[in-house]
């Protein structure tokens, strides 16, 4: 399973990595609330010191990198890695763009390059649901933490997108053709984690009192620009033969238009934001 998945992943960045900024930042897309703002919202809880030696887990086109230069006011040693060097090569021509000097490099989550006690700080916003093994991940950050390092962590989990999982798994079973696409929309499945299956795996990975909550609230959206502006469907009509793709998402677009009110079409929104620390 992780394998396929893993291919599906990186199949869909490959795609998608020209288009991703547009859609979800706000410093080089058209996003209200994008990547920079959840990235805020992530940092918040965390206590974080100049010239602090951090890494941008999954950093993808390095949005959530950029706010942290931010965040810091650029006293920092700053890094960023992703599994896709699509991702990868968009994240240094945007540092290019805007003159942020950073570490950016292809890696595995699940297999980091860098030695142990190397960090003062990791994170990863919106990208952990994404890990096929997350115990895997998590202790592969806190091997590379320094002792007191610090992680968090911000990812869609449990309910997120509910209404919309459920419509594109009713289509894709009505649609048997489009294997590869049930295929990736049945991943949500196991990127979806809860409150427990977090903090049992912080605890796994050696982390101790981890700070743990959900995000929730509920949104009405407009069908089209959100299927046309979140990672989600992204991931799932990359897997749409090209030939037919157009045609597919106009008809799950119409589907979320005769589900929606007058506000829009209903959207659960529930992310985790997870912190620990690796003890002393």
């Amino acid at each position: 399973m992780y394998n396929d998945a893993r291919k599906r992943i990186l199949e869909t960045y490959k795609q998608t990595a020209e288009i991703y900024d547009k859609c979800v930042s706000e410093r080089f897309g058209d996003a209200k609330f994008g990547i920079e703002s959840l990235t805020r919202l992530l940092l918040r809880d965390m206590v974080l010191k100049d010239n602090t030696k951090i890494l941008d887990l999954a950093c993808g086109t390095g949005l959530s990198t950029f706010q942290l230069v931010d965040w810091l006011n650029g006293k920092g040693q700053f890094y960023g890695v992703d599994f896709s060097p699509y991702m990868i090569k968009r994240a240094e021509k945007n540092a290019e763009k805007i003159n942020y000097k950073i570490n950016f490099q292809v890696g595995d989550a699940e297999s980091l390059k860098y030695p142990d006690n190397f960090f003062d700080a990791v994170i990863s916003n919106m990208s952990f649901q994404m890990f096929p093994d997350k115990l895997k991940a998590l202790k592969e950050i806190y091997r590379i933490l320094k002792p007191g390092g610090k992680t968090g962590l911000l990812y869609g989990a449990n309910d997120h997108l509910k209404e919309l999982v459920t419509l594109c798994q009713d289509y894709g079973v009505t649609h048997p053709e489009l294997s590869e696409y049930k295929k990736a929309v049945s991943d949500v499945s196991w990127m979806h984690i809860n409150l427990e299956d977090t903090q049992r795996l912080f605890w796994e990975a050696g982390f101790r009192r981890p700070l743990i909550y959900g995000y929730h609230r509920i949104m009405y959206v407009n069908p089209k620009t959100f299927w046309g502006t979140n990672p989600y469907p992204a991931l799932w009509e990359s897997h749409i033969p090209v030939e037919i793709r157009e045609e597919v998402c106009t008809e799950i677009i119409n589907v979320m238009k005769d589900r929606s009110i007058k506000r829009g079409f209903k959207i659960n929104w529930y992310t985790i934001q997870s912190y620990g620390s690796k003890p002393t």
